[in-house]
């Protein structure tokens, strides 16, 4: 069942099965608001701290942090703010705002008996992604099509930005062959600096803390780190409070990295904005930065007027 409704005069669609509940935020990104497992009621993404109203959503470029971060935002074509490089004759590297162009404008939708279509065009750069959305039991599928609408090679980062609802003594679930992780950036400039390699799960060196495990809410500090290029294209959260977990799988192919941010009531420092948050992140390419990422040729790049697809299959329930 796929249903429209409007909640503060914002736009909600609702796609239900007999297993889950899902909202999403045609106005506001295409945000996924809402991942629900109906035979316990846990939602599984970060709510937000208010209720957001049509009025006051964000606009195009505005500070992601002012925003009420909360759900599940797409992030393209970076992630951190970033230039665009000059390529193919470009005379001038393009200015694309943090967490890029698609988290804070609007999505064109459409819906059908089983699936909700969305798609929207970039605004500095040319192109057009779009995603489709279709429940199975208790799997989310989302499949993405991409379209550089340019004459020119358009060098990107897609990453999800799934906000997780979590509980101290939880854990992070990856592919037991990662062992060592590239630090991006944190707020504990101890830790070490951007393109410093840790050791996976235990970060800080000679420290036994266990960054696998969720640590508790008075840990305060933000770190955004990524594996290495994966061969299993799975990860996920496990919780210690219910026993469920979400998975997320992909082709490690066209998603060979992943990116967790722990976002432990930091950045911004102030209390009454903190948020207690991971984030698990199958990335097209590695760091946050595009112009970073294209330096260290881990970005993806699609050809003129060319066509890429790729899917993320999301899947909660008690682990098996």
């Amino acid at each position: 069942m796929i249903q429209r409704y409007r909640k503060n005069g914002l736009l909600h669609v609702l796609l239900e099965n007999e297993h889950l509940r899902l909202t999403v935020l045609p106005e506001f990104g295409g945000k996924m608001l809402e991942l629900r497992r109906k035979v316990t009621g846990t939602q599984f993404l970060l709510p937000p701290q208010q209720d957001y109203i049509r009025s006051r959503l964000p606009s195009y470029g505005e500070d992601y942090l002012r925003s009420g971060p909360a759900g599940f935002d797409e992030c393209f074509p970076t992630v951190a703010a970033s230039l665009h490089p000059a390529t193919n004759g470009m005379k001038h590297q393009t200015a694309i705002p943090d967490h890029g162009e698609l988290w804070a404008i609007p999505w064109e939708h459409w819906i059908s008996e089983e699936a909700l279509f969305l798609s929207a065009r970039g605004v500095r750069l040319p192109y057009s992604l779009s995603k489709t959305i279709r429940l199975s039991t208790e799997s989310v599928l989302l499949e993405y099509k991409l379209t550089n609408d340019s004459g020119r090679d358009l060098h990107y980062l897609w990453s999800p930005q799934p906000l997780l609802a979590i509980q101290p003594g939880s854990r992070i679930l990856l592919d037991e062959h990662v062992t060592e992780v590239l630090l991006d950036w944190s707020t504990d400039t101890d830790l070490g600096r951007h393109g410093d390699l840790l050791p996976w799960p235990r970060l800080y060196p000679g420290c036994e803390l266990d960054f696998g495990v969720i640590q508790p809410r008075d840990a305060r500090v933000a770190i955004k780190v990524y594996t290495e290029a994966l061969v299993c294209g799975v990860c996920g959260y496990l919780s210690a409070r219910t026993g469920e977990q979400i998975e997320f799988r992909f082709d490690p192919r066209k998603l060979p990295y992943v990116g967790i941010l722990f976002w432990y009531n930091d950045w911004p420092a102030s209390p009454g904005e903190a948020f207690y948050t991971v984030a698990i992140q199958p990335s097209s390419g590695r760091p946050d930065a595009l112009h970073s990422a294209y330096a260290r040729e881990e970005c993806t790049v699609i050809e003129p007027q060319a066509m890429q697809e790729w899917s993320l299959t999301i899947r909660v329930g008690e682990i098996e």
